[in-house]
């Protein structure tokens, strides 16, 4: 019979068993880092137990010779494996690079070579021969130089994954403290048999029988405390990734746990130790202290302050943890620091607002009763403005019938006194003069009613309010050299028309139509008052232009009237004078704001205007920039009461 029975072989075929069975579970789970190089670990001693159980039990030399060899081969893959599972348990996975895991192997796979061309040469085992050992039928061999080397490889190999499971024993929670024990056991038990036990040649060694205990603490690592299992890890990072304090208390108060943040808070800072942390817990947050030593509930969403920093507030939110037996508490600690002072600011800014409301009503009549004021003193000054406007109209106005007249009495008492008078040129001195006289009576009543206030308004149209206003302005366009041009879709009107009928002493009235049927609901005198004011402008731009040098020769004033897309009207009052610098533009409607300081500008006439417009007329009063000098739109509502 080539093999026999021997119950040394039973604990190292049961080791067999359980490391094959750990490694096909690893093999499934290869997805996660830790599990490749467990299957791997699991693979060699799985297969060093079987070949050394084989070898036990076998009769013939040829047949030891082999599995002796196939053991020394499962061996150099449980040592390059054992430092993989190490690294990738403790976090340190990405250190073993492809480069890094060829030269932990070099002596391994040097050493699967030279014990399988032995017969070549003597530098590992050689030398194999048969002897008794009790019951047992073993394989002795010699060992060269190469054995030497492997044996102390795989041994400082394993010292070197036992003191990496150990830093993370240390550096882990204590929820993993009990996973890195079984495996640091299940590294330090075959190193250590195998140190104590006989000499390879000369007894039974039982290094592959403690490999089932070793199999066994891998499983319970796996199965009970979830080696390969990212969550553990997971939680574990997450814990020390969170930015707020956690603590972790125990059933009496103590504190076992906590995260980076919460090191932070003792004196030295991340690199603080669990005394320092729960040192400076207890002297930061009195009540916490308080409420532990009494056994109470550390709380939930309390806000306590910071003894040691006065500026800082925290809330408290506290979490039992219960798993069978052990008991605990688990608290977090957020900073509501800049809540509490945003909150602290929001009641005052709160209480501020309450205060304005209560004087708000007391304000707004204040400011209303001086803007109020403000806004007749303006509209004095504007009608005070308009009043000299006037004045000087009638002054132009009553100039030419003045002379006419007087000339009528120079030629009756020429005439008189060289040759006498009849009754004829008596009649015909009376009717011219009576002529004159009329013509200025009627001039000054309808100054009189140019500026009467108006209480209702009515319907009117602008054409006609326009005409009046060129017969109050018209001797002074004339004497100025400036025609103006009131072009509407039936027919224009020229203010020479008016000059000449003076000139001649006749009555001209101002045309009267209907201006295709352009009317409007407003006050009509406010509507005169914003023409004479755009005519008076357009007037001094011109004679303005003509002092700076170059200005036209002949002034001309544009008035066009039109009917908007919206059936009210469209009225432009252009000029050919000097313009509007860019840079004002925008500030022409501003009170106060004139740009004939030295002529006596008061600069309260544009923005009268566009009150009038939008406030009395409901309508637009804007500014156009012309090629050669300034166009003002005013824009009417269509006939509708406003």
């Amino acid at each position: 019979m080539p093999f026999y029975y021997t119950p040394y072989i039973i604990l190292p075929l049961l080791s067999a068993c359980v490391n094959a069975g750990l490694a096909l579970f690893s093999l499934r789970r290869r997805h996660v880092p830790a599990a490749r190089p467990l299957f791997w670990l699991m693979l060699g001693m799985g297969g060093w137990s079987l070949a050394y159980a084989l070898n036990t039990s076998a009769t013939l030399l040829p047949l030891k010779i082999f599995f002796v060899k196939a053991g020394i081969t499962f061996v150099c893959i449980v040592v390059p494996a054992m430092l993989a599972l190490s690294l990738e348990t403790v976090g340190l996975g990405a250190w073993l690079t492809r480069y890094r895991l060829l030269l932990v192997s070099a002596i391994p796979i040097a050493s699967t070579l030279v014990v399988w061309t032995g017969g070549m040469h003597r530098l590992h085992v050689y030398g194999f021969f048969l002897h008794a050992d009790g019951p047992l039928l073993l394989l002795g061999y010699r060992e060269g130089p190469f054995f030497l080397l492997h044996s102390a490889y795989a041994n400082i190999m394993g010292l070197v994954a036992m003191a990496l499971f150990a830093s993370g024993f240390w550096r882990m929670p204590r929820s993993e403290w009990f996973r890195f024990a079984l495996l640091i056991l299940a590294t330090v038990i075959p190193i250590a048999t195998f140190l104590v036990s006989k000499a390879p040649g000369n007894g039974f060694n039982f290094t592959t029988s403690t490999l089932f205990f070793s199999g066994i603490f891998y499983t319970l690592a796996v199965f009970r405390y979830r080696l390969l299992n990212l969550m553990p890890l997971a939680r574990t990072v997450l814990f020390d990734q969170i930015g707020e304090p956690v603590l972790v208390f125990d059933d009496r108060g103590e504190l076992v746990d906590c995260n980076h943040a919460a090191r932070g808070l003792s004196a030295g800072g991340a690199d603080g130790d669990i005394p320092a942390v729960l040192h400076a817990v207890r002297s930061r947050f009195p009540s916490l202290r308080a409420r532990a030593d009494q056994g109470l509930d550390l709380g939930s969403e309390d806000c306590i302050s910071d003894a040691v920093e006065p500026g800082r507030s925290w809330r408290v939110a506290s979490s039992e943890l219960n798993a069978g037996t052990i008991r605990g508490t688990l608290v977090l600690l957020h900073d509501v620091s800049d809540l509490k002072r945003t909150e602290r600011r929001l009641t005052e800014s709160e209480q501020h607002l309450r205060e304005l409301n209560c004087t708000l009503r007391d304000r707004v009549e204040e400011e209303t009763g001086r803007r109020m004021a403000q806004e007749r003193l303006l509209a004095n000054q504007a009608r005070l403005a308009a009043m000299g406007e006037m004045i000087g109209a009638i002054a132009h106005q009553w100039r030419q019938p003045l002379a006419t007249l007087g000339m009528i009495v120079q030629r009756a008492h020429a005439v008189g006194t060289m040759q006498g008078l009849t009754g004829e040129q008596l009649d015909e001195f009376r009717a011219n003069a009576m002529r004159q006289i009329r013509y200025m009576s009627d001039t000054i009543e309808e100054f009189r009613g140019f500026y009467r206030p108006e209480k209702q308004k009515v319907k009117f149209c602008p054409f006609d309010c326009i005409s009046d206003c060129m017969r109050l302005f018209d001797p002074q366009f004339t004497n100025s050299g400036i025609v103006v041009e009131v072009r509407c879709p039936h027919r224009a009107v020229v203010s020479r028309d008016l000059a000449a009928a003076i000139q001649r002493g006749t009555q001209l009235d101002a045309p009267r139509h209907d201006c295709a049927g352009g009317y409007v609901y407003g006050l009509p005198n406010e509507f005169k008052q914003v023409v004479l004011n755009l005519l008076g402008n357009a007037r001094d731009a011109i004679l303005a232009s003509r002092s700076a040098g170059g200005g036209p020769e002949e002034g001309h004033i544009g008035v066009d009237i039109s009917v908007g897309g919206n059936g009210g009207m469209v009225i432009d009052i252009s000029d050919n004078g000097c313009g509007i610098r860019a840079d004002i533009a925008h500030r022409i409607f501003d009170p106060y704001f004139t740009t004939k300081e030295e002529s006596g500008g008061t600069g309260i006439g544009l923005y009268m205007s566009r009150m009038i417009v939008e406030d009395s007329l409901g309508g637009r009063l804007g500014l156009a920039q012309g090629l050669g000098g300034t166009i003002f739109r005013i824009e009417l509502l269509p006939e509708a009461p406003l």
